[in-house]
């Protein structure tokens, strides 16, 4: 039942700010991602104290496969535990986080509202990039650990030295 709350109440966005070394910028607009049932268990170790269980903790990549450049890649399901394919993640301080009001504004206020903003600077995370997903609880900088907050699939981006990547994802907790 508690993972059917925030299952379909819960909503993420995300948008992508890409700066590329000879000054283009490019700003996608924001776009829905899908909140995993995972959320469930990482509020339930909130609530218990669970010991070695913290909040969001890893931005992590993912490059999915390749046969998703032929075909618009597959929906991600409530039921997914991350990426398909990690090639990296980088680590959430909580200076990269704020609570936001209803209208997406910074505020210093307690709402139900956070805004993470990430940059993956020129040398992080190069390669093909197809999927993300937040990451927490017992999350390290070890592939494939943590509880999924969300999980996102996206057409490819060529992740090079010659960009960095600013990543924006707002959640709305219910």
């Amino acid at each position: 039942m508690f993972e059917e709350i925030y299952k379909h109440q819960s909503i993420g966005e995300f948008r992508d700010i890409i700066r590329y070394n000879d000054g283009r910028v490019k700003i996608t607009p924001w776009k829905r991602n899908t909140i995993v049932d995972d959320i469930g268990k990482l509020v339930a170790c909130f609530m218990k104290g669970q010991s070695g269980y913290g909040g969001i903790g890893y931005w992590v990549v993912g490059s999915g496969l390749d046969a998703w450049d032929d075909v618009t890649p597959p929906s991600p399901t409530t039921g997914d535990h991350g990426v398909l394919t990690e090639i990296g993640r980088k680590q959430i301080a909580p200076s990269n986080m704020s609570f936001i009001d209803a209208n997406g504004n910074i505020t210093t206020s307690i709402t139900n509202r956070i805004l993470i903003d990430l940059t993956f600077g020129n040398s992080e995370c190069n390669g093909k990039w197809r999927e993300f997903s937040i990451m927490g609880g017992n999350a390290t900088a070890t592939v494939g650990t943590g509880l999924a907050v969300n999980h996102k699939t996206h057409g490819l981006i060529v992740k090079t030295d010659q960009m960095q990547i600013e990543r924006q994802i707002r959640f709305t907790f219910r």
